[in-house]
């Protein structure tokens, strides 16, 4: 038979005071000093069973606040035209390039696709480059794209953006926006 075991918690502006229900049973609950005793993110508090239960190991902590580790730092793009030269905006007929780095910040290799898309003033997708590869454990990767922008550049923008792969699509960096 499963356990479910929820951590609840009483809000306050402070903080939080932690419960732990087990099958809808209050199990434990923090016997420090005061019966409001708010606790700060990390915080280990004293905790009594209260009631009997089947688990033989429960651990509680609280995690409020605390961000979990991202395995991908990502920096701003830069964008360049043919020559290299880094440019400040769209330029009708240019050659518009974009690079990025991505740093993998974990022990394993993971995978990262980067994504350089054009859009007309009514925001249709006019044009579309992308690459996708593996960043070694711990390793930073500049990854490069770009295309050839129209006579007319009037309201056009482009956007850059990190996914996972194209055929995952989970955002790995919030969306750049070049005009």
């Amino acid at each position: 038979e499963d356990n479910l075991i929820q951590v609840g918690a009483i809000n306050t502006d402070a903080g939080v005071r932690l419960l732990m229900y087990i099958n809808g049973q209050k199990v434990f609950d923090c016997i420090d000093d005061g019966e409001d005793k708010i606790t700060e993110p990390g915080y280990f508090g004293t905790y009594q069973q209260i009631r009997p239960m089947t688990i033989s190991r429960t651990f509680v902590t609280t995690t409020q606040g605390v961000e979990e580790p991202k395995q991908f730092s990502i920096a701003a793009p830069v964008f360049k035209n043919a020559a290299g030269e880094e440019v400040e905006s769209l330029t009708p007929y240019a050659d518009l390039r974009a690079s990025i780095d991505i740093t993998n910040n974990f022990s394993e290799p993971g995978s990262a696709c980067f994504i350089l898309a054009l859009y007309d003033s009514s925001n249709n997708l006019k044009s579309i480059t992308f690459i996708e590869g593996e960043i070694k454990a711990n390793d930073t990767f500049t990854f490069c794209a770009g295309f050839k922008l129209p006579s007319d550049v009037e309201g056009y923008y482009a956007q850059v953006f990190v996914w996972n792969s194209m055929e995952g699509m989970q955002p790995l960096s919030n969306v750049f926006k070049f005009k």
